[in-house]
């Protein structure tokens, strides 16, 4: 590999590697989020790391073959991707960690709901009324927001 002094610690190819493999880490990471997979959903943000890495990978493969006018593969090289992909996944992580602490990110996947009895005149119009038999025989009735019972149609 080319480690010697032609190739120094701080250097623009070195904040290049980190750039360019932070931007595609965060590049697959979002493109494995939009996707209609659940596996590749909840871990989009492997997924982008494992496919930026092996970009470097690839790119210092490609060095040390002859295929880029370079002085072949560096470790030094492939030190700056992983650094790269470390800052963008723990970026990411961040950001998933801060909408998923309870606070109501509009996923739509999980809604609150308030259960109370009474007091229909003040909530009409804002909320609708929702009432699930248990399987004891009683009734349990909800105040869920307006606009919200879509993701309860195939409720039984």
């Amino acid at each position: 590999m080319g480690d010697s002094d032609d190739d120094p610690w701080l250097a623009p190819d070195k904040l290049y590697h980190v750039l360019f493999c932070l931007s595609l880490t965060l590049f697959f990471s979002k493109l494995a989020s939009l996707t209609r997979y659940p596996f590749l959903k909840r871990h989009s943000i492997r997924v982008g790391a494992f496919l930026s890495l092996f970009a470097g990978a690839t790119k210092e493969a490609a060095d040390q073959i002859g295929l880029f006018p370079s002085a072949g593969a560096s470790a030094k090289d492939a030190l700056a991707d992983v650094i790269g992909v470390l800052i963008a996944v723990a970026a990411l992580s961040m950001c998933k960690s801060k909408k998923t602490d309870g606070s109501d990110s509009g996923s739509g996947q999980t809604r609150r709901v308030l259960p109370v009895e009474g007091f229909e005149d003040l909530l009409k119009g804002w909320w609708n009324r929702v009432s699930v038999g248990n399987v004891d025989g009683t009734l349990t009735s909800w105040w869920i927001r307006e606009g919200s019972q879509k993701s309860l149609e195939n409720v039984e």
